[in-house]
């Protein structure tokens, strides 16, 4: 009799055992989940960056270009007013 509540007692460590494994391995996978996807949001967030800056860039070109044609108006009105 006390060989068979050894044996069980046995198994319910193992078992316990094998539970914290699998808790730990579990927890280790959520954090390798959750650091993967951190990094794919972090990837996604820098492409849009990027095509932000490159539109912003376009926007501030153009925008020098309009200032530069401007400024080529004006002088020819000064010159045409003198």
């Amino acid at each position: 009799m006390q060989d068979a509540l050894a044996v069980q007692k046995s198994a319910q460590e193992r078992r316990n055992q094998q539970h914290g494994t699998t808790a730990k391995i579990q927890l280790w996978i959520d954090q390798e989940l959750e650091v993967l996807v951190s990094t794919v949001d972090a990837e996604r967030t820098l492409e849009q960056l990027l095509e932000d800056r490159a539109m912003l860039h376009r926007q501030l070109d153009q925008l020098k270009v309009k200032f530069f044609l401007l400024d080529i108006i004006i002088l020819k009105y000064k010159a045409v007013s003198v």
